[in-house]
């Protein structure tokens, strides 16, 4: 008896559940190795990787094409499964971001005359970068794209103080006015003639997309051939009624209404287009409506892409994994990007998060 200690079995119950706790320990650890993950957690996981960071702070602001083949080599060098599905997503956001910087880069500088094309590459670009490419922002973001006219220079709103039409000689411009009305009057012999012209037809044909609710081509055509087989009215010459041995009555050929039969959607998408040749500035809420049931109104300004995109457009230069300001010489970085805001509340502005890192869309 002497040789028992007292509560052996409480100790023993407590020496099995220390080897347990233990054993539970080296298992979570053993855990933690097979995986593989890296120190810092999840956060990393989301880093582009290397070669792209290293592309994207050689960039240089006076040249906005650089970043434009950048991010087209970043969207070809990326693709779906290439990297953990953190990474995919980060680099696809800062593909993003570069092409939105390239277009404020080339809207604002002289490349928007000696490089006039990049513009609307640069807008095709964030378009088929879109999730569905039948959305309406990938719809509004080709029809903007086709709104830059062979000048490089933005037709509507975006060219603010600058000529309407970019360069277009004005005549040309009232022309399709012009032609347009007559078509929807039924004189489409006098619409073919002033179509005919060929300065008249290449500014149709540069805002085409503006007449189609997916921002498809041949609307210039269509409407050409729109008034080679509507002529007139074969019947009352255009005079809407007709005089026989019953009196005065509605021609029965084109019930008054000569002209093509457009719907109230086409003529609403005409008007549109008549609005941004001449820069018009008014915005019927109604037209809206009725064109597009009601959804938020999108101008086609090229300078509402960074906004809508929430990238913070002023800060082009890339260093250690942010985007930051120009401070005097190009390439010597700003001050460190603001602090993050409160949780569930967003930065004024472009939406910047920690690390220089912008918001996306929702």
């Amino acid at each position: 008896m002497s040789g028992r200690r007292p509560h052996d079995g409480t100790a023993g119950a407590w020496w099995s559940a220390l080897r347990a706790l233990c054993a539970v320990m080296v298992i979570a650890s053993a855990g933690s190795v097979v995986r593989g993950e890296p120190e810092g957690g999840a956060e990393s996981e989301s880093r582009v990787p290397a070669w792209i960071e290293r592309m994207l702070e050689s960039l240089e602001p006076s040249r906005p094409r650089a970043y434009f083949e950048a991010a087209e080599s970043m969207m070809r060098g990326v693709p779906e499964g290439s990297a953990p599905g953190a990474s995919v997503a980060a680099a696809r956001r800062l593909t993003q971001e570069t092409l939105v910087i390239a277009l404020e880069l080339w809207r604002k500088g002289p490349a928007r005359v000696d490089d006039p094309r990049l513009g609307p590459s640069v807008l095709l670009a964030i378009a088929a970068m879109e999730p569905d490419p039948t959305s309406e922002r990938a719809r509004w973001l080709r029809v903007l794209a086709s709104a830059v006219d062979s000048q490089g220079l933005v037709s509507a709103v975006d060219a603010g103080s600058q000529t309407s039409n970019g360069g277009v000689d004005d005549s040309a411009v009232i022309d399709v006015l012009s032609a347009l009305e007559l078509l929807r009057g039924g004189e489409g012999r006098r619409a073919q003639r002033l179509l005919d012209r060929p300065e008249v037809f290449a500014v149709l044909k540069a805002h085409e997309r503006l007449l189609h609710p997916a921002g498809l081509t041949g609307e210039a055509d269509r409407i050409k051939r729109l008034a080679v087989d509507w002529p007139i009215c074969v019947q009352c010459r255009n005079r809407r009624s007709v005089r026989d041995s019953k009196g005065i009555h509605l021609c029965p050929t084109c019930g008054g209404d000569p002209g093509p039969p457009f719907t109230e959607t086409e003529v609403l998408y005409q008007l549109r287009l008549e609005a941004i040749l001449l820069s018009g500035a008014q915005q019927s809420w109604v037209s809206q409506t009725l064109v597009d049931g009601g959804r938020p109104l999108r101008d086609l300004d090229a300078g509402e892409v960074a906004l809508t995109l929430r990238v913070d457009a002023s800060r082009p230069l890339r260093r250690r994994g942010a985007w930051v300001e120009v401070e005097g010489k190009a390439g010597r970085p700003a001050a460190a990007p603001a602090a993050p805001s409160a949780p569930g509340k967003e930065q004024e502005g472009a939406g910047a998060l920690p690390g220089g890192a912008v918001k996306s869309a929702q």
